[in-house]
C-alpha cells in the first residue's frame, strides 16, 4: 500500500490543521533537514528529531541534502569521503527518532539533480554527483540497515539524460520523481496537463520504466498543482499511484509566494474538494495532539482542572490543584500549591499574593512568569529563553540550552542538560545556580549584565570558595552562587560581561533606520522616541505621546499620554497604568494578549497570528495574512486586514464591531461565536437584522455583534462556526490567504492589469500596474514588469526573472519572495522572506530592512543603515566595508547555545581589527576606515561568531 504524505512547512499546527481539513489522518509528513552550513545539517536534525516532529503518530520521509551551502563544500568532496562523518551523525539521529519500531526508514538526497536550481545540480558534475551520493547511502546504510534511500529527478521535458547520473542500484533503494502542474508550462487544461507530464522525455512514463528496469519501488515525494480545475489532473494522479509499485507520495501543501500550490487553505476550493473524495477517505484515526508535554489518554487525570473549548475561565479549589488550559483560558489556582500547565501564550495565569507557592510548567520559548506565582519548569525539549518575576523564584530548566533570567528576588536556577546561559542583572537579588558547568569548552555562559568588573580577571578576583560551593561578590549588596562550583575551574568562556562601564568608546546611537510597522524613525535626536540597546533595561517614557522599543526583557512603561509599543520579543514587558492615554502595541509575535491598561493592537509582518485583547474597549487589527483576532471583554472593534481571518466571540465579552468581514460561501473569513443558545446557524440568522449598510446580531439578551458593510442575504453557513453546542462540530480549520482572480486587457501574450489594489499577474509575461494607493502586486510566473507608482507597494516575487521599478519618493515599498536568491531593486526599502527555504536575500542603497524566514538565511543589507531580523535557524548576516551602518535585531552568538548565528565580514583586507563598546560592534579595516554595526542585545563574540571574507 502506498504511504500517503504531505509537506506542511515546519509546523504540526499546520500538519494537524492539514489532517482536519482532510477528515484524515496522512501515513507521513514531509521533514527537509537544513543546509546552510554543516552546523546547521546536524543540528536542524536533532531539532526536527527532539522537538518539532517529537510524539507525532505520523512517519516521517525525510529529505537530507548531500552538501550544504557553504560556499566551500561541493559535490568533488562529497565523492571523497570528506563529510561522511556529517552524514553518519544525521543518520544517527534520525534512527534514535525512531527507535520505538522496526519500519523503514525513508530518505532522500539530491533531489532534483537534473535540475540547475539546487547547489548540489549534477550538470557537468555527473561523476561527482554520482560519488557523492555513493558515499552518503554508504555511510547511512553503515549506520542501519532500515534507511531507504531514495535518488530523485525533477519532471523534465529535456535536459541532461537522468540516466547518466544514477549511482548504481547497490546504493538506491527507490527512485523517485517530483512533478508539479504549472499552468505556464502545462496549460491550463486537467487532461493535457497530465498527460504532458506523464509522456514527457523525462516524465512519469520514463520513471516507472528505469525503476522496472532496475527492480526498484518508485516514489514521489514532491507533487502539486496550481489550477482550480484539477479534478480529473487529480484522479489521474490518485490512479497512477495506485496502480503501479509507489511506496510513498508527499503532497506540497505548501504556498509560496504567487505560487499556488495549497489546497488546504481554502485557495482552490474545487481542486481542495476532488483531492479530500480522491485520498481523504479510509481514515478514522484521531489527528495527533501537538503539545510535547505528555501523552494524551482520552481522559483527564484525577485532580487535574482542564480546559476543553477554550476561551475558559478555570477555577481551583482551596486545595493543591493542577490546572491545564487549553488556549485563550484564564486560570485561577485560589490558595493552595497550584500547578499550571501552559501550552498556549493565550492562557492567562491569575495568582493572588500569599495564596501559596505555585508552579508553571511549559514548553513555551520566551515564557515570563506571572505576578505571585514562584516557580517555572521548562518541558519538552525545545531551546527556551525563561524569564521570572520579582519574586524568590526557582527556574528550571530541560534538556537542551536555554537561557534562564530570574529577574528580581532571590532565584534559584537550574539549567538542566544542554549549554544553559544564565541571565544574571545588576540589581535583581541574589541568585543561586544548582548546576553550573564551568571550564573550557564546558558550555554553560554566566550572562553578568550592569556590572563593574573590567575584564574576567577582576570578576575572578571577587569570588571566594565557600565550602564546595563557588561566591561571587557581583557588588557590594549583591552575590551569586554557583554550587558545586571550584575557582580553579572558572574559565573566561564562562562568562559574558555587558555593559561594561570601562568598555570605550562611548556607544553611537544608531541613525535613522525603517522599522517592520511603519513607526516613527529611530533617530537620537528624536525626543519621545526611546529605544532599548542591550536588553533588560526600564525604559521610561514622558508626559506626552511616546514610542519604546524593548531590545528583549525590557520593562517599557510610557507613562503619560498616547504611547507605542514596538514589541519584538515576548521578553519585553508593557506596564501601563488606568486612565494614561490611548496606548498601541505593534507586533509580529503570534499568541500576543494585550496588557492590562492598554487599548489597541496592531499586528505588522506576514506572519499568521493569534491575538487577543483584554477587558478593555480594544481595537484589534491584523495583518494581510489569515489571524484569529479574539477581542475578549469590551466593545471592541475589529479588523482582520488581508486574508481569511477567524474572529473570536465570546459570551459576556461586549457589543464588539467588526468592520471588514467578507461574508459568503468561500469568500474566507469566519465568527467563531463561543458559548451562545444558537442551535443552527438558520437560528442564528434569525438573530440578525439589517441597520442601514451594517448587519446586526443579536447574540444574547444583553449582547450584539455589528458586522460592518455586510449585507444579511450575504451571510452564508460556513462563515459562522458555533462552539459549545452539542451537536457542534470540530472547531473548523482557520484557512490562508486567498488569491483573487486578475483582470486582465490586452492580448494572450501579456497582460494589463486593471488598476485596483490587489493585483495578480497571468501566466505569461504581463505588465503589472499599481494605482497611487497601497498596492499589493503579484506575480505568478513569467518576467513581468511591475510598478506600484505611488504608496506603500508590496511585491510578490514568483521567480526572480520579475523586474520592479520603483522611482525615488513613491512611498515606502516591500518585496515578499522565497526563491534561493533575491536581491532588492533600485527604490525598493524593504524584503521579507517567506516560506521555509534557506534563502539569500540582499539589500540596495537605501536604509533597507531585510527580514529573515524560519531557515537559515544569509541577509546582506549592501550600502545605507540597514535593520537585519534573521527569524529562525542559523542565519548569515554580511557587513561589507563602508557600506553604511546596519543592526541586526536578533542575533545569537555561538555561546548562548542552540541556533547560532554568523557576521560575515567582508572587504576590510588583512590585518583589520574588530572592537566594541556594548551592543556597538567597530571594524577598522586595513586602510584606517572604521565600519560600525549594532547587534541588539549582544555584547561580545567569539571567533566561531566570526567570518572574515
Amino acid at each position: 500500500m502506498t504511504i500517503k504524505g504531505v509537506y506542511v512547512g515546519n509546523s504540526t499546527t499546520e500538519l494537524q490543521q492539514f489532517e482536519n481539513w482532510l477528515g484524515a489522518e496522512v501515513d507521513a509528513v514531509h521533514g527537509v533537514v537544513g543546509f546552510a552550513n554543516w552546523t546547521d545539517f546536524t543540528n536542524s536534525a536533532k531539532w526536527m528529531v527532539n522537538t518539532l516532529w517529537k510524539g507525532i503518530n505520523e512517519e516521517i520521509l525525510w529529505s537530507v541534502p548531500i552538501i550544504v551551502n557553504d560556499g566551500s563544500s561541493s559535490l568533488a568532496k562529497a565523492a571523497t569521503g570528506a563529510y561522511d562523518g556529517y552524514y553518519r551523525q544525521v543518520a544517527q539521529t534520525l534512527l534514535a527518532g525512531r527507535a520505538g519500531d522496526s519500519d523503514p526508514i525513508y530518505v532522500r538526497t539530491g533531489w532534483e539533480a537534473n535540475g540547475d536550481w539546487f547547489f548540489w545540480n549534477a550538470i557537468g558534475k555527473e561523476a561527482a554527483f554520482k560519488g557523492a551520493f555513493q558515499h552518503f547511502a554508504d555511510a547511512f546504510h553503515g549506520v542501519s540497515n532500515r534507511f531507504k534511500i531514495e535518488w530523485n529527478i525533477n519532471y523534465a521535458e529535456g535536459g541532461i539524460d537522468p540516466a547518466t547520473i544514477y549511482p548504481g542500484d547497490k546504493y538506491v533503494d527507490v527512485i523517485g520523481m517530483d512533478f508539479y502542474w504549472v499552468l505556464e508550462h502545462q496549460g491550463t487544461d486537467p487532461t493535457t496537463a497530465w498527460n504532458k507530464i506523464q509522456n514527457a522525455k523525462y516524465g512519469l512514463n520514463w520513471l516507472e520504466n528505469f525503476a522496472k528496469a532496475h527492480g526498484k519501488p518508485t516514489a514521489y515525494s514532491e507533487w502539486g498543482i496550481e489550477s482550480n480545475n484539477a479534478g480529473p489532473y487529480l484522479a489521474k494522479a490518485k490512479a497512477w499511484f495506485d496502480s503501479h509499485n509507489v511506496a510513498y507520495q508527499s503532497y506540497w501543501d505548501y504556498t509560496m509566494g504567487g505560487d499556488v500550490i495549497a489546497l488546504s487553505d481554502g485557495t482552490l476550493p474545487a481542486s481542495g474538494g476532488a483531492f479530500k473524495q480522491l485520498f481523504g477517505a479510509g481514515s478514522t484515526t484521531t489527528p495527533p495532539v501537538i503539545p510535547p508535554t505528555e501523552p494524551t489518554t482520552g481522559t483527564t487525570p484525577p485532580g487535574v482542572i482542564a480546559g476543553t473549548s477554550g476561551k475558559e475561565a478555570l477555577n481551583g479549589t482551596s486545595g493543591a490543584d493542577t490546572l491545564r488550559g487549553s488556549g485563550g483560558d484564564t486560570l485561577s489556582g485560589g490558595a493552595g500549591d497550584d500547578t499550571y500547565e501552559v501550552n498556549s501564550l493565550a492562557d492567562i495565569v491569575v495568582e493572588a499574593s500569599g495564596n501559596g507557592t505555585d508552579t508553571v510548567t511549559t514548553w513555551i520559548d520566551g515564557y515570563v512568569l506571572p505576578d505571585n506565582v514562584e516557580n517555572l519548569v521548562l518541558t519538552g525539549t525545545g531551546w527556551n529563553t525563561a524569564s521570572g518575576n520579582g519574586l524568590a523564584n526557582s527556574l528550571t530548566g530541560n534538556d537542551s540550552a536555554n537561557i534562564l533570567n530570574g529577574r528580581g528576588g532571590n532565584d534559584l536556577l537550574t539549567g538542566g542538560g544542554g549549554n544553559d546561559t544564565f541571565v544574571i542583572a545588576r540589581g535583581e537579588g541574589n541568585d543561586t545556580i544548582t548546576d553550573f558547568r564551568a571550564g573550557v569548552g564546558a558550555g554553560d555562559v554566566l550572562k553578568l549584565d550592569g556590572f563593574s568588573f573590567a575584564d574576567f580577571a577582576a570578576l575572578k578576583a571577587a569570588a571566594t570558595q565557600s565550602g564546595a560551593d563557588l561566591v561571587i561578590r557581583l557588588a557590594s549588596d549583591q552575590t551569586l552562587t554557583l554550587r558545586g562550583v571550584q575557582l580553579s575551574s572558572l574559565a573566561s568562556d564562562d562568562v559574558s560581561l555587558v555593559n561594561i562601564k570601562a568598555a570605550a568608546p562611548t556607544p553611537v546611537v544608531p541613525p535613522t533606520t525603517p522599522t517592520d510597522s511603519g513607526s516613527p524613525a529611530l533617530g537620537g535626536a528624536t525626543t519621545n522616541t526611546i529605544r532599548g540597546t542591550s536588553a533588560r533595561e526600564a525604559l521610561n517614557g514622558t508626559s506626552g505621546n511616546d514610542l519604546l522599543l524593548g531590545s528583549g526583557g525590557d520593562t517599557l512603561s510610557g507613562g503619560a499620554g498616547d504611547d507605542t509599543y514596538e514589541v519584538n520579543s515576548l521578553a519585553d514587558i508593557v506596564v501601563e497604568t488606568s486612565g494614561n492615554g490611548i496606548d498601541t502595541v505593534t507586533t509580529w509575535i503570534d499568541g500576543y494578549v494585550l496588557p492590562d491598561n492598554v487599548e489597541n493592537l496592531v499586528l505588522t509582518g506576514t506572519g499568521w497570528n493569534t491575538a487577543s485583547g483584554n477587558a478593555l474597549a480594544n481595537s484589534l487589527t491584523g495583518n494581510d495574512s489569515a489571524n484569529i483576532l479574539n477581542g475578549r471583554g469590551g466593545n471592541d472593534l475589529l479588523t482582520g486586514g488581508g486574508g481569511n481571518d477567524t474572529f473570536v466571540i465570546a459570551g459576556g465579552e461586549g457589543n464588539d464591531t467588526i468592520t471588514d468581514f467578507r461574508a459568503g460561501v468561500g469568500a474566507g473569513d469566519v465568527l467563531r461565536l463561543d458559548g451562545f443558545s444558537f442551535a443552527d446557524f438558520a437560528a442564528l440568522k434569525a438573530a440578525a437584522t439589517q441597520s442601514g449598510a451594517d448587519l446586526v446580531i443579536r447574540l444574547a439578551s444583553d449582547q450584539t455583534l455589528t458586522l460592518r458593510g455586510v449585507q444579511l442575504s450575504s451571510l452564508a453557513s460556513d462563515d459562522v462556526s458555533l462552539v459549545n453546542i452539542k451537536a457542534a462540530a470540530p472547531t473548523p480549520v482557520v484557512t490562508a490567504p486567498v488569491a483573487t482572480t486578475p483582470t486582465t486587457t490586452g492580448g494572450t501574450a501579456a497582460a494589463s492589469v486593471a488598476t485596483t489594489n490587489n493585483i495578480w499577474g497571468g501566466t505569461g509575461t504581463d505588465t503589472l500596474h499599481g494605482t497611487d494607493a497601497n498596492d499589493r502586486i503579484a506575480s505568478v510566473g513569467g518576467s513581468d514588469r511591475m510598478s506600484g507608482g505611488k504608496g506603500n507597494d508590496t511585491y510578490v516575487i514568483y521567480s526572480g526573472t520579475e523586474q520592479v521599478i520603483e522611482k525615488a519618493g513613491e512611498g515606502v515599498d516591500t518585496v515578499e519572495t522565497w526563491i534561493g536568491k533575491y536581491a532588492l531593486a533600485a527604490n525598493v526599502e524593504n524584503l521579507v522572506i517567506i516560506g521555509t527555504s534557506w534563502t539569500q536575500g540582499t539589500g540596495n542603497d537605501l536604509a533597507n530592512t531585510i527580514v529573515g524566514n524560519s531557515s537559515p538565511n544569509v541577509l546582506d543589507g549592501r550600502g545605507g543603515n540597514d535593520l537585519l531580523t534573521g527569524g529562525r535557524g542559523n542565519d548569515t548576516f554580511v557587513i561589507g566595508k563602508g557600506l553604511g551602518m546596519d543592526t541586526i535585531t536578533d542575533f545569537r552568538p555561538h555561546a548562548w547555545g542552540g541556533e547560532a548565528d554568523t557576521i560575515q565580514l567582508t572587504g576590510f583586507g588583512s590585518g583589520a581589527r574588530l572592537s566594541n563598546a556594548g551592543s556597538l560592534f567597530s571594524v577598522t579595516a586595513s586602510d584606517g576606515s572604521v565600519t560600525q554595526f549594532t547587534l541588539n542585545g549582544v555584547t561580545s563574540l567569539g571567533s566561531n561568531d566570526l567570518v572574515w571574507a
